[in-house]
């Protein structure tokens, strides 16, 4: 099994059409252009279009859609499996092109920052924190909204590359620019010192945050449940945090309606540390779990998991 399970399947069609594949640089380019030339009637009609046409040609996305969420949502006919897939592909549409405005100059996205009582004392006593997420709803406009405290911090944001090279070099470009100076992004896997950088980081009051419903490529998982099912999950965020003695934080960005985005950061989540590591590292990854599928009941149809889950060798 690839590591990137949440992520989608690809196959002979990537080698044949290259950059027009989905995973290409063309679908990347096409919607910062498409934000930059349509005018705000045309934009609704146009994500109707993209989700009907990718809702029928993506045909392994929507199966996976539709196995998934099969677990929050019950069992279903054939009809239905498709509507639910077309509502999630809709959703996913949606945050993609605002991913986009976000970068136009005279575009405002509408953030409301929920934050618990244990943030504002977190904050309060200058601690840093590995801030954990999931891919739902415009999780990339929260891991920037977070800087918008009282007090400015720095977080250093962990992701893995695109599937294609040229993809991720042109996303990488933009996001470079969108968080400024205190703002800065890592992969995962790829810099044997980057586990020290982040630790010293962490030590020094400053913020990680990393993608907590995916494994990283070749990076260490731990068995699980979602949904009472069994998954893999990377150990990564616990192992971090237990051994920088900071907590964890879940951040969660559904999308409320046009350009409007609500980023709740939860209560945290401190690993527990008892001469039984591995032990430590479930309890807390499972107390996360728990908070992403909190989450997605609320929207079960912008959880944005795009490979399914069953194929997980842990079933």
């Amino acid at each position: 099994m690839s590591s990137e399970f949440h992520g989608p399947e690809t196959g002979v069609w990537k080698r044949r059409l290259g950059r027009f594949y989905f995973t290409g640089i063309f679908w990347y380019k096409l919607p910062l252009w498409g934000v930059r030339v349509l005018p705000m009637w045309a934009v609704p009609i146009v994500i109707f279009i993209c989700t009907f046409s990718f809702t029928i040609a993506l045909h392994r996305a929507r199966r996976a859609i539709g196995a998934n969420l099969k677990w929050v949502l019950g069992d279903c006919s054939l009809g239905m499996s498709w509507l639910r897939a077309f509502r999630t592909i809709r959703n996913f549409s949606w945050c993609l092109g605002e991913r986009y405005e976000q970068f136009l100059p005279d575009v405002e996205i509408a953030t409301t920052v929920e934050t618990s009582q244990g943030w504002m004392q977190l904050q309060a006593q200058g601690k840093g924190a590995v801030f954990v997420t999931a891919h739902y709803g415009g999780w990339e406009i929260g891991s920037v909204t977070t800087q918008d405290s009282a007090k400015p911090i720095v977080i250093h944001s962990v992701r893995e590359r695109e599937i294609d090279p040229e993809s991720n070099e042109f996303l990488e470009g933009m996001l470079n620019g969108l968080g400024g100076a205190q703002y800065h992004i890592h992969y995962a896997n790829e810099d044997a010192a980057l586990g020290v950088l982040l630790l010293e980081a962490l030590r020094k009051g400053e913020f990680v945050a990393l993608q907590a419903d995916r494994p990283a490529t070749d990076g260490q998982t731990i068995d699980l449940e979602l949904f009472g099912r069994p998954v893999k999950l990377p150990v990564g965020p616990a192992a971090l945090a237990r051994l920088a003695d900071v907590p964890m934080v879940p951040v969660f960005t559904p999308r409320l309606g046009r350009r409007q985005y609500r980023v709740m950061v939860g209560e945290p989540i401190v690993v527990p540390r008892t001469k039984d590591r591995d032990a430590d590292f479930k309890q807390a990854m499972q107390d996360l779990l728990l908070r992403i599928e909190d989450v997605i009941r609320q929207d079960p149809h912008q959880w944005f998991c795009l490979r399914d889950l069953r194929a997980d060798p842990a079933r």
